[in-house]
């Protein structure tokens, strides 16, 4: 659950530095350890994780369809990480805007994102592209990932398509009513893919789950809201292989016997038998010579 904080950059460290002097303070005048250093450690640990990454939609060819939620974002965070900096800084000069830019595309996002996550670790990071969703054609799917895995908050800032800001290739919009019955088809047909499932997505009170489509329907056991769900990638069970070589061969045999009997091209009947068994086209095209001498044969003898 996503939730608003005056000032996020600044204010949970305000908090975790007064924790830190007082217990330095405690050490200089000789106050035991006990569990402070425990506790102090988990406040750390905690509070870590306070800097969510804004994804911003960013316009396509007008600066006017820049939404006032991704101008009021891009205003208040210190840090953009930026597809091209030099775009970005145009668009950033038109809000009048000034925070620092990091550069950050396909090339080099990998080598960046240290730098990135160390800065969440202080406060707020926005990332946009040069335009139109981060994640569509660049390498923000990459380190949109790699944010989440870490533990930091992604939240979508959407541009003019409300589908590109769940960020993936196939996209379900659904209501709290169906969503079960839609969780239980994607983990029977799919084979439990790994999904996301937003719900109430650019909303005052937005949630983003993340697991498999069996998980979700444990979690979401009474849905309330309008939920957006986005499938990862799809592993579907792999065809039967077991067919021994004989059989292939065998069945290679009688099927172009039968389309040679129908009077069916030797080209198009050893494509469609390749195709069928995956045999090498060249033992095919023998047994397409072969059936024939044997009909050859027959023919003789009678």
């Amino acid at each position: 659950m996503f939730f608003r904080r005056p000032k996020p950059q600044q204010q949970p460290f305000k908090v975790i530095r007064a924790i830190q002097a007082v217990y330095n303070r405690g050490n200089r005048i000789g106050i035991p350890r006990s569990n402070d250093q425990k506790v102090l450690g988990s406040v750390r640990v905690i509070l870590s994780s306070v800097g969510t990454l804004y994804v911003i939609g960013t316009p396509i060819g007008n600066l006017g369809d820049l939404t006032l939620r991704a101008s009021r974002i891009l205003s208040s965070v210190p840090l953009v990480a930026a597809e091209d900096t030099r775009v970005t800084r145009r668009l950033l000069a038109h809000l009048d805007a000034h925070p620092r830019l990091l550069s950050c595309h396909e090339h080099n996002w990998k080598r960046q994102l240290p730098r990135l996550l160390e800065a969440l670790d202080e406060g707020d990071v926005a990332l946009a592209t040069d335009a139109g969703s981060p994640a569509i054609s660049d390498p923000g799917a990459g380190l949109v990932a790699a944010v989440a895995e870490a533990g930091h908050s992604v939240v979508t800032i959407p541009g003019v398509s409300a589908v590109t800001a769940a960020l993936s290739t196939l996209v379900l919009f659904e209501s709290p009513h169906r969503l079960r019955a839609t969780l239980t088809d994607i983990a029977d047909a799919l084979n439990d893919p790994p999904i996301a499932v937003c719900r109430e997505l650019t909303k005052l009170h937005e949630e983003v789950w993340r697991g498999t489509a069996s998980d979700a329907l444990a979690y979401f056991a009474a849905p309330r809201g309008e939920f957006t769900v986005v499938i990862g990638p799809v592993t579907l069970d792999a065809p039967d292989q077991t067919a021994s070589q004989d059989e292939l061969l065998q069945t290679a045999r009688h099927t172009l016997a039968e389309h040679r009997a129908a009077g069916k091209r030797g080209r198009d009947a050893v494509a469609e038998v390749v195709a069928s068994t995956g045999l090498p086209r060249r033992a095919v095209y023998a047994l397409w010579v072969e059936t024939g001498s044997s009909d050859s044969g027959n023919a003789g003898k009678r």
